[in-house]
């Protein structure tokens, strides 16, 4: 991984090339359904996590969910989308968006496990936790900002029906985007609902509550 690591950080304006990253590793065959990853192109990280779930579901969620090698290599492989070569060369951010952590700090925060956690858990109320307001160049590069706020509490994300209502106050009813200021500071906001669970925390189980608790 520490390889992987400084490949990431010196790439400048090239472009990885695909044919050289090894498939040796993951917990299928090159022959397998992997190699659909190719000739893919996703619009939003919604459809990135869309078209992740479909592609390994035959490989079961428990197996996939922690394997390094796997994430690390899809990054990699969508490395051009999710870290574009610009004008300035790229621009790296830190290596746990690239390289999955096994640090809960930083678990969520892999730019292409968390499109593929969110919607196989959560489907269409995912979206607004994976695409900004309105639309932007490179959309797979971007975490959000309310993914980040939420994603601290693993108990939350994990809950289906704290994200549904979630979903429910946040989302714009017409395209499921954010609704604009929902990440700011004020009442009402993510913040504040990242506060509240904090505290809710210690003393309930958020991951089995209902919305009617």
């Amino acid at each position: 991984m520490s390889a992987i690591r400084k490949r990431i950080n010196s790439t400048g304006r090239k472009r990885i090339p695909r044919d050289r990253i090894s498939v040796t590793r993951l917990p299928v065959k090159p022959d397998e359904p992997l190699r659909a990853v190719a000739t893919v192109r996703l619009r939003d990280r919604q459809e990135l996590g869309a078209y992740l779930v479909q592609l390994l579901e035959p490989l079961g969620p428990v197996k996939l969910s922690a394997d390094r090698s796997l994430w690390t290599w899809l990054a990699l492989y969508w490395f051009d989308p999710i870290c574009p070569p610009l004008a300035g060369g790229r621009k790296p951010d830190k290596s746990y968006r690239y390289v999955l952590s096994t640090d809960y700090r930083h678990y969520y925060r892999h730019l292409v496990r968390s499109p593929w956690q969110l919607v196989r858990d959560h489907g269409d109320n995912a979206k607004f936790l994976l695409l900004p307001p309105q639309d932007q160049p490179y959309p797979l590069r971007r975490h959000g900002e309310i993914l980040e706020q939420l994603g601290g509490r693993q108990s939350a994300l994990r809950s289906q029906p704290l994200i549904a209502e979630a979903n429910r106050l946040y989302a714009s009813r017409l395209t499921g985007r954010p609704r604009k200021g929902v990440s700011d500071n004020g009442r009402g906001s993510v913040r504040r609902l990242a506060l509240v669970l904090r505290q809710i925390d210690l003393t309930f189980d958020v991951e089995r509550m209902g919305m009617d608790n």
